[in-house]
Parts: structure tokens; sequence; C-alpha cells
């Protein structure tokens, strides 16, 4: 079986005619990705990849539906939360299956929900305020809080950075580190990872004992069904030969590709366009802990010299798949806010020429780390490193395969600066760039209070003043900077059928 495997992903990675018969097959539902994920463990990464390849395979207690309103998944019902909004008690669904044949029960929840708040950026921002994880019986868990804390709820139901379910006996060697065998990425999904050949392919089967959550599908709730046998994700870093692939018939669904193929994949009656709006925003990041970068005078010279009109016409080509805006959320959503504007989209190289001098900048070298491997986010990298280089700063423009690049941004000693893009989350708090684990290391403590009092409301309008505190606090540091909010293509054979067209991009309920 693997040297057939590996035949058909040479054949794969050939774009001969032998994959347009394995893309044909109605049981095997083939994606092209844009590169090879680092970990298959979604609960330790933050990466959309991850969260899209495990998705079907590792669940939470609750997701999002089409609202972004958290639903339940393995839990039974949302959860009972106390008057002091201190303890949120989870009730939770029974004869529940692993994909290794052991039942699910509370236990299984607590050390996945312990391990969660040590090791996932998102379940560091919980850990700040749990005080407990316990089990009240075989089919309940409390977590007891130190104080209120609003964004318990939608932290526990994001993709990224998951709060998945484990088994605790798989989990018990990786309390606090990334699971790196493919034998103990095991979960409760539709599907179960099979088979995992590093840069060639990751194959999925159906479960066949899996059950699923009740109602009408709705965004990641809802009704969870196989619809084929088996999904294979086949990393193909060149987003031509992606496109070219897509439209020869050998593969089904194909990611990151440039919105400039928008109009030759309309036109053609054999594919389907699906756009994700919003699918979420372009970030330029910046090292607050090493180098030049650390300080905020000269991050709020690069955050001057950015021309965001520029930068994003260069990414995407069309108007229609960006938006500009001070504004994380667009007007009319609960998080809208124009707090800080004026220090937004500036585009003014004598400003930044200013705040270069007033910050002691002395020609230091600006690292800046880029892949060609997403299209968008080189273009972008390029138009940025260009307004800086007007402003003063020498710029390195380091353009590494995407992997390499996310492995490199760990060594604080070798980056000043990345460009990367972010999947829509409907709860600010989500966002990993907030948590001073997370690359960059943005740890202030004008932040930090901006951001404990943000979380620790719970009333609509007073959060949303809080908010605006919060995203002062950003324009006003210039950590990383909001270039622009984008929608994605992802585009499919006319065959594929089911598919919604939500960030993360959920492939159950998915035929062809």
């Amino acid at each position: 079986m693997i040297r057939i495997l590996s035949v058909l992903t040479a054949a794969l990675i050939g774009l001969t005619s032998i994959t347009g018969a394995q893309a044909q097959s109605s049981n095997t539902l083939t994606v092209a990705v844009p590169f090879e994920p680092q970990t298959l463990d979604s609960m330790s990464s933050t990466t959309d990849l991850v969260a899209l390849i495990t998705g079907s395979v590792l669940e939470p207690l609750y997701a999002f539906d089409a609202e972004w309103k958290p639903a339940p998944v393995l839990a039974a019902r949302l959860p009972e939360i106390s008057a002091d909004g201190t303890e949120v008690t989870i009730p939770l669904r029974t004869g529940l299956k692993f994909h290794d044949g052991s039942n699910m029960d509370a236990a299984d929840v607590v050390a996945s929900l312990q391990r969660w708040i040590k090791l996932s950026p998102r379940g560091q921002i919980a850990g700040k305020v749990v005080t407990d994880i316990a089990a009240v019986d075989d089919a309940s868990v409390k977590i007891t809080l130190s104080q209120p804390f609003a964004p318990l709820l939608p932290l526990l139901s994001f993709n990224t950075g998951a709060a998945v379910v484990f088994p605790e006996e798989v989990i018990a060697g990786n309390p606090d580190t990334p699971i790196t065998e493919t034998t103990k990425i095991v979960g409760t999904g539709v599907f179960q990872l099979a088979e995992h050949v590093p840069d060639q392919f990751v194959r999925l089967v159906k479960y066949e004992d899996y059950t699923s959550p009740e109602g009408e599908p709705s965004g990641f709730a809802g009704s969870r069904s196989a619809g084929v046998d088996e999904i294979r994700f086949f990393p193909v870093p060149d987003g031509n030969t992606r496109l070219s692939a897509l439209m020869s018939g050998q593969y089904d669904i194909v990611l990151g590709l440039s919105p400039e193929a928008h109009p030759q994949v309309s036109r053609n009656a054999d594919l389907a366009t699906n756009i994700i709006r919003p699918s979420g925003w372009l970030l330029f990041v910046e090292n607050t802990k090493k180098g030049p970068t650390s300080n905020e005078k000269f991050r709020q010279a690069v955050q001057a010299a950015l021309n965001h009109d520029d930068i994003m016409l260069a990414a995407y080509g069309i108007p229609d798949f960006y938006t500009v805006s001070p504004s994380l959320y667009a007007e009319g959503t609960s998080f809208y806010s124009e707090a800080g504007a004026e220090r937004y989209n500036q585009k003014n190289i004598e400003t930044a020429k200013a705040l270069l001098a007033e910050s002691g900048y002395n020609g230091e070298p600006f690292r800046l780390l880029t892949s060609q491997q997403y299209d968008f986010v080189f273009k972008a990298a390029v138009v940025a490193s260009e307004n800086l280089r007007a402003a003063g700063i020498n710029v390195e423009l380091v353009n590494l395969d995407w992997a390499s690049m996310l492995q490199q941004r760990n060594d604080d000693t070798s980056w000043e600066a990345f460009i990367s893009f972010f999947g829509f989350v409907p709860e600010p708090s989500l966002l990993a760039t907030f948590n001073p684990t997370w690359y960059g290391w943005w740890d202030d403590a004008a932040k930090t209070a901006a951001m404990d009092a943000f979380t620790s409301t719970v009333d609509p309008a007073e959060r949303l003043q809080k908010w605006d505190a919060l995203q002062t606090e950003l324009l006003q540091q210039a950590p990383w900077v909001q270039l622009g909010s984008f929608a994605e293509m992802v585009a499919t054979s006319a065959s594929v059928q089911g598919l919604r067209p939500v960030p993360f991009l959920p492939l159950w309920n998915v035929t062809k």
C-alpha cells in the first residue's frame, strides 16, 4: 500500500494522467494546498492549514455556527454559568468513541483542556484566569475562573490553537509539547488520520463509528457526515502549478490562488469559485523583543512609512478582494472602531524619517521574512520594503519557503519583521497576536491592562469602549500593523458539492 501511494504521489507532483484518474474518483476528495503542515496537532498551532486538515479529525467542545455564535459539538449544550461568572459547567455528549475505539468521557476533556491552557496560544489567554478544571461526573466538566471572562466560549470554539479533545492516555506523554507521532493524532471526528508522508500527502479516511452532533449544518456546527471515503491533501508550493492542475482535473479543491486567477477560473464551466468573505487580515508583524524594532519610535516609523493602498493592490490585484480600514471589523459589526485612526495608513515618509531619528536608528539591517509560496504575501513584502527603504530603513528581503519562514520566526535573533495572513476571528481576543508568547512577543504593561479590562467586561457596550482603548494602544505601540482585510477564493471542480465558503473550510458534508 505504501508503495502504491508513493507512486500516486509522484504522479500528482508530476501532473500526469494517473493523478487525473485518481482525482476523478467519487470516493476520494483531493485538495492542493500551498505548503506542508508543520504539525497535525491543531491545539499547538495557529496555522490555518493545520486547522483545515485536522478540522475533520479532532473535535472541540464547541464550534461557531454560520452567525459566529458558539454551538455544541462534543458538548451536549451551551454551558451553565454561575451568577458571578466564575464557574462554567459544560455538559458532555455521551456514547462517543475516539478513533482508537476508546470511549470519550470527562477525564479526557479535563486532560485536554489542561493541556490546552498550557500549550495553545489561545488556551494560554484563557489560562491566565482559569484556576481549576475538574470533572463533575463522567458527563460534565467545570471550569473555575478567577474573574468573569467574556472570551472563554469563543476561545473554546475557535479552529486554530483549538481546544480539541484527545484521549487522556494519548496526551499523557505530551502535556505541554506538540504531538509529533501520526498515530497519536486521535480524535472523535468524521475522518481519522490514516497516513502522513511529509512533503507528499496527508490522507484521511472515513471513521465508520462516528456519531454526529444534531441540528442542521451551519458554519462549523450542526450535523456532520463523510461525503467521501477519503480526503487527501497534497502540498503544491507554486500557485500557477496548483491552478493548472485544477484546470486539468488533477485536484478537486485548490487553495491559496491569487485573486487575479478569478476571471480565468470563473469562465471555466468545469470549475467553480467560492469567495470567503471576510476571510482574514494581512498583518505586518515586528519583533518587539530584539533589534531596532524593540524601540517603539522605530515601530511607529515603520507604521508611518507603509502605504496600505499600494501594498494591498499589489498583493490582491483586484480591489473587490480587499479593504483598507483602521478598524479590524467592518462597519456595522460589534467591534467596529476608528480609535487611533490618525496613525493608520499614514503613508508619510517625512514623518517616518523624523521618528527614525528619534529612535536613534543607525542603519542596522531590517530583515523582512517572506515567501513566494503565497504570492500575495511576497508581493506585499516587496512593496512594503520599497516604502521602508524610501524612509531610510536598510531592508533585507529574506525569501524562504513558507515552512522555513514559519520555523525561522521562532528565533528572535534572526528577523525584524514578517508579513503573514490571519484568518477572520469574530472575537478580537482570539487573535494570537495579542498573546505575549506569540511571535513578535508584544508584552507591555499598558497593553496588558487594556486587554484585561476588555476580556473581563461582559456588557457589549462596555466591551466596545474597552476595545477602543486596546485598539488605541495597538496603533500607538505598533507591534504589528493591520495592512488590510481580504476575501479569499477557493477554486474547485464543478463536481464538488456542499462546500461552505467560510474560513478554515469544513470538509465534512462535502461530496463530489
